[in-house]
């Protein structure tokens, strides 16, 4: 072979090995143009499935802050309405349950005569049982426009309302009747206790140096 060919040779073998690596470079290339857009397209997606996350997470994190302020505002209402009803109930007498109200045990109206008979208010004799002699534990006796009660009575002048057994029953401040001004029982705000569960009003309806009216009512 003459110079010149040998060199033409030499050179087609080079041209055809650039040819072959030339080749492998482009598929190389090609698979890592392929392999980045399917990672970009991966990232992407994840990037954006974290974000709708964030947003989910911020929005249910307000919802809670609101639902928290909304629980405080319910708890702060609940102690208000608490203070308020502590309050009224401060301002309202007690009462009992009328179901527990006894039966009357004796009532009437009746004349006391000015140094004349006594009645017992724990009787269950007609009139009281006038005309008892001395003084018992719960009697009355009309002497010098005064009426005069037994050891055992006490006597509480209500501030407010109308003497009946629901209010006698819980009202407290009772003290010893001793001697009753016949003018304090014309408003029908007195009670009288008899014993712990016993308790009578009087009303006086008239009254004068020589007698006074007396309307009574005992529960037993």
């Amino acid at each position: 072979m003459s110079r010149v060919g040998w060199r033409t040779a030499l050179l087609d073998h080079r041209n055809a090995v650039l040819g072959i690596v030339s080749g492998v470079l482009g598929v190389v290339a090609a698979a890592g143009g392929v392999w980045g857009t399917v990672a970009t397209a991966s990232y992407n997606a994840s990037s954006n499935a974290l974000a709708g996350s964030e947003r989910q997470l911020a929005i249910a994190e307000a919802e809670l802050t609101e639902a928290n302020a909304a629980i405080d505002a319910q708890r702060e209402t609940i102690s208000t309405l608490r203070a308020d009803n502590a309050d009224l109930q401060a301002l309202v007498s007690p009462t009992i349950d009328l179901r527990a109200i006894p039966n009357i045990r004796t009532s009437g109206r009746i004349t006391l005569a000015d140094d004349g008979d006594s009645i017992d208010l724990d009787s269950t004799a007609p009139n009281f049982g006038a005309g008892i002699e001395g003084y018992s534990p719960f009697s009355l006796k009309y002497r010098n426009s005064t009426l005069v009660a037994g050891y055992s009575l006490s006597m509480l002048q209500l501030r407010e309302g109308t003497a009946g057994y629901e209010m006698c029953a819980v009202a407290t401040g009772y003290r010893p009747a001793e001697r009753i001004e016949p003018h304090t029982l014309q408003s029908g705000t007195t009670c009288l206790r008899l014993s712990p569960k016993r308790f009578a009003t009087v009303v006086t309806e008239r009254y004068d140096e020589a007698s006074v009216d007396l309307t009574i009512v005992v529960w037993e």
